[in-house]
């Protein structure tokens, strides 16, 4: 059995819980008056499937830059460069401070934990193609041929990056790529 103070949970999260283990859990529910004795709280058997935080949302992506900065856009013959940046937290949260917005890095920054997904549409919201997947850096590059063949064609197309950890996955961050 362990006993945790809410401000410690997150820090032993990882060190006690594993995932599809079957665990017994109680809470202690208290109200600004009195605490609930502990022995009184009936437990529960869960089955734990995650830790439960979301991968905080993408930021800044686009595909390709030029010496202006990034820009949605690519011409005869040239590929797609994907990049864009992923948040951290910058340390342990209490209570409300766990939905903070994050820290937002870029690619020369330490890998994240989990794993990046690219999928490709088109300009009217049908998928057409997951492109990339397992990416561990926040960077990819769409070769031309792959886009002539997904596509039928050198068009314009949405892309959609969402960043997946623990089976959990974050909203999806979208741009659209204009032929030029």
């Amino acid at each position: 059995m362990f006993i945790f103070n809410p401000t410690e949970i997150r820090q032993q999260l990882h060190q006690f819980i594993k995932l599809d283990a079957s665990v017994s859990v109680k809470t202690q529910p208290r109200t600004s008056i009195q605490v609930q004795d502990l022995a009184e709280v009936v437990s529960q058997l869960v089955t734990i499937k995650g830790n439960a935080f979301r991968p905080l949302p993408l930021d800044n992506f686009f595909g390709n830059f030029v010496d202006i900065g990034p820009v949605n856009e690519y011409g005869a013959s040239d590929d797609v460069v994907f990049r864009w940046d992923y948040r951290i937290k910058p340390g342990l949260g209490l209570g409300a401070g766990e939905l903070d917005a994050g820290v937002s890095i870029g690619p020369d920054s330490p890998a994240p934990e989990g794993t990046f997904t690219i999928d490709v549409y088109t300009t009217g919201d049908v998928f057409v193609a997951e492109i990339a997947s397992g990416l561990t850096s926040p960077t990819f590059t769409y070769l031309n041929a792959t886009i002539i063949t997904d596509h039928g064609g050198e068009i314009s197309f949405k892309a959609r990056v969402r960043h997946i950890n623990g089976g959990y996955s974050s909203d999806e961050e979208e741009i659209t790529i204009t032929k030029v």
